[in-house]
């Protein structure tokens, strides 16, 4: 029977480069090519009703955000946590879509002071961080075969004396 080794360096680079490649395909990152667009809203009483179409894969699932922006001070955006419709994470990839939203909900409206809706499109994934822990281990433990002095697989590092190498002390 012919024995074969496997060179360790053969086997842990394709799997460092099909890492890389998982992580930079799989990483979490804003929809790209999809879009959010807010096409009218309604203020009856106190109830509003934001009218959006959204541009994307009729199967994805997506993310949908709704901020209140002050025009004047647009770094204060806030997110609208109570809403109702199509919004939160789905399927909502369309035209028509529909969200409503209570102003009472938000008491602190500064009177007088002009607001614009903003919606954000977020297209759910595997958080990077997931990704970076599993490149730390992949490349800890290929660290550990390729700096382990042997290339050539079947263990590695100093041999244990045997009674074969080191002759036993004389006896008394």
């Amino acid at each position: 029977m012919k024995e074969e080794t496997v060179n360790r360096r053969d086997v842990i680079l394709p799997c460092m480069g099909l890492l890389l490649l998982m992580f930079l395909s799989g990483a979490s990152s804003p929809a790209q090519g999809v879009k959010g667009e807010i096409k009218n809203v309604e203020i009856n009483g106190d109830e509003v009703a934001i009218t959006y179409d959204l541009k994307g894969l009729p199967d994805d699932d997506y993310v949908i955000e709704v901020f209140l922006v002050p025009v004047k001070r647009p770094d204060a955006a806030r997110e609208l946590a109570v809403l109702r419709g199509d919004v939160g994470r789905g399927k909502f990839s369309g035209a028509g879509r529909k969200i409503f939203w209570t102003m009472s909900e938000l008491p602190d409206i500064r009177e007088g002071e002009s607001y614009v809706f903003r919606i954000n499109v977020d297209r759910p994934g595997i958080p990077w961080y997931y990704w970076a822990g599993g490149g730390a281990v992949v490349a800890g433990g290929a660290a550990a075969i390729l700096l382990s002095g042997n290339n050539q697989g079947g263990g590695g590092g100093t041999p244990t004396p045997t009674p074969a190498t080191n002759p036993l002390p004389p006896g008394r």
